[in-house]
């Protein structure tokens, strides 16, 4: 059926190529092809958010919790440590972890996300607490960025990189629009956007199009204002790019801010034939009165 073919489509095309990957973040496509809820449009985020819900729900009812009571004693911590692994670059945690958060390991292993295993050190063995996969962390980190302060989520954000965090966080952020601002100003500095050129070659130049493309609404004024006023004189773009990037590309380039005919691309192509996201964008670009002018390259003689 539909959302099948849609999933299956985002699947190939790299879009949400990590939620099959590991045997907890199954079931959540299980829950999407026989729901109604679902839309063809939700974003890598809304699976994630998807999923979170339905293992928070599960583990209420497991664990004899409210929402508010899980939460507030074992995911507000769990999520403070998936930050702390994150920054690490680690998967496990131990006893010690959970203890200087005064929080029980084995209950929290009860919710879904992490499991236990036992290490064997010579004669003495090692409790540990491993994450089923490394996005799962990214999720939980980016929830526990959503709540920090301002001032320590941009400190942190102006530091690091991490395309799949940045995404998470972005949408996480939506509805605060003035975080959602101050953020989007760290990208524009941190990524390769600007008013110089846009090389999908290089992995930052991307940044900004996988963010927008989280979004599930039009980015609000102030975040349109930011985008035009940096906007690349140039972009390249080629067909082995994920479907994400168009989709925000497609959003960007309906910004009203953008000048006139001030936008040049350059399309490579790597595959015979053209596939129908890039032939959408083709004729996008023909009709988008931001465009000067459309560059269609071949292999690998544009760099």
């Amino acid at each position: 059926g539909t959302p099948l073919k849609s999933l299956l489509d985002k699947m190939r095309h790299n879009t949400f190529m990590d939620v099959y990957q590991n045997p907890l973040s199954l079931c959540i496509i299980i829950c999407l092809l026989t729901s109604d809820e679902y839309q063809e449009d939700e974003t890598r985020t809304d699976l994630y958010k998807r999923l979170y819900r339905f293992t928070l729900q599960k583990a209420t009812k497991r664990m004899k919790l409210s929402l508010k009571e899980l939460e507030r004693l074992y995911i507000k911590p769990l999520c403070q440590l998936s930050f702390k692994c994150l920054c690490q670059g680690q998967f496990i945690l131990t006893d010690e972890d959970f203890r200087q958060l005064n929080c029980d390991p084995e209950k929290v292993s009860r919710i879904g996300y992490i499991s236990k295993q036992v290490v064997i050190k010579g004669i003495d063995s090692e409790e540990q607490y491993i994450f089923s996969h490394f996005t799962h962390i990214e999720f939980l980190a980016a929830k526990h960025l959503q709540h920090m302060t301002p001032d320590k989520r941009n400190d942190f954000l102006s530091r690091a990189y991490n395309e799949s965090l940045f995404a998470f966080l972005y949408s996480l952020l939506e509805e605060n629009v003035k975080a959602l601002v101050e953020m989007t100003s760290i990208m524009i500095k941190k990524s390769r956007f600007s008013k110089q050129t846009s090389n999908s070659f290089i992995p930052q130049c991307n940044l900004m199009m996988y963010l927008i493309a989280e979004l599930k609404q039009r980015p609000p004024i102030k975040v349109q204002k930011l985008l035009a006023d940096n906007s690349p004189s140039d972009i390249r773009c080629d067909d082995l790019l994920p479907s994400v990037f168009f989709k925000g590309l497609k959003v960007f380039l309906s910004i009203p801010g953008l000048k006139q005919k001030s936008i040049r691309f350059s399309l490579e192509f790597f595959f015979d034939g053209v596939s129908d996201q890039y032939r959408k964008l083709m004729e996008q670009l023909v009709h988008c009165s931001h465009v000067e002018r459309v560059t269609l390259c071949w292999g690998a003689s544009y760099r």
